[in-house]
């Protein structure tokens, strides 16, 4: 089998399908199955069949063709039982013709899900030949947190390619405050690009100013900072109490707090002149 054939384990969609754009080409014509939605064994079927009709499909007018099988949060993980039997032995043969197919030089195939059990039957079927990639928060049994190495090196990454850099300290801050989403990191570093018109370097003070919570943590810090606009002591406390334990969460709420007070101070600036 040669390296045409992809294997893409992300939790994080968004960093799937920046790692599947670095395969396929923009003159490649793409066949995309999607198994978002399919929560039940005969859907699940269908999917592994028309993956499968795909793969044996050469490209007909197009230079390339490439078969891209995502989403498929069905495969073997480990972990709670999320498909049939018959589903599980339909994945382990599928597996065994992606070994056994060659493809040519134009054609590669995608697959791409939340997470795979890299001690499977299937996994250790595509391990032969498939390129096999885990991007962050796909290691199963491995917490997600704010201040992942692998979140801060993704965040340091986005931002070279955007000629950006951090002042000593402002990695972190950017990291506690926008979190592990890496659609929403790549978002706040343009939004940062745009507003330092022309300067490089991030501060710390730069991202207090702009830079707004990532997807997932969102709701649960406006519960905070609107209780203490309200001046509901007992229900800022409570909301306070669902990051206990969370490690690096501490630091996004001493940001988020520090900017709901600052922008109090300059409303009450703006009010006295």
């Amino acid at each position: 089998m040669g390296s045409n054939i992809y294997v893409i384990i992300a939790e994080d969609e968004y960093l799937a399908k920046m790692a599947a754009k670095k395969i396929y080409e923009d003159e490649s014509y793409l066949d995309v199955v999607d198994s978002r939605i399919s929560k039940n064994a005969d859907l699940q079927l269908a999917d592994i069949s028309s993956a499968a009709s795909s793969l044996m499909q050469p490209p007909f007018l197009e230079p390339k063709k490439v078969t891209w099988w995502k989403n498929v949060w069905f495969l073997p993980s480990g972990g709670k039982k999320n498909c049939s039997q018959d589903v599980k032995e339909a994945l382990e043969k599928f597996a065994s013709r992606l070994a056994e197919t060659d493809l040519p030089d134009n054609q590669a195939f995608i697959l791409s899900g939340p997470n795979l059990l890299m001690t499977s039957v299937f996994a250790k079927t595509l391990k032969t030949g498939a390129v096999i990639q885990q991007l962050g928060g796909a290691t199963k049994g491995k917490k997600s947190s704010s201040w992942s190495q692998e979140s801060t090196a993704r965040v340091a990454h986005f931002a070279s390619e955007l000629g950006l850099s951090f002042a000593p300290g402002a990695l972190d801050a950017f990291a506690g405050v926008v979190g592990d989403d890496a659609r929403s990191q790549l978002n706040e570093l343009e939004k940062l690009k745009n507003y330092l018109a022309g300067r490089s370097e991030i501060s710390i003070s730069d991202i207090h100013d702009i830079t707004s919570p990532g997807v997932g943590i969102e709701s649960v810090i406006w519960d905070v900072t609107d209780a203490i606009a309200a001046r509901d002591v007992a229900k800022a406390i409570s909301a306070m109490k669902r990051f206990e334990g969370d490690g690096g969460y501490g630091i996004i709420m001493s940001n988020a707090i520090e900017k709901c007070f600052r922008q109090f101070a300059l409303v009450k600036d703006a009010l006295l002149k």
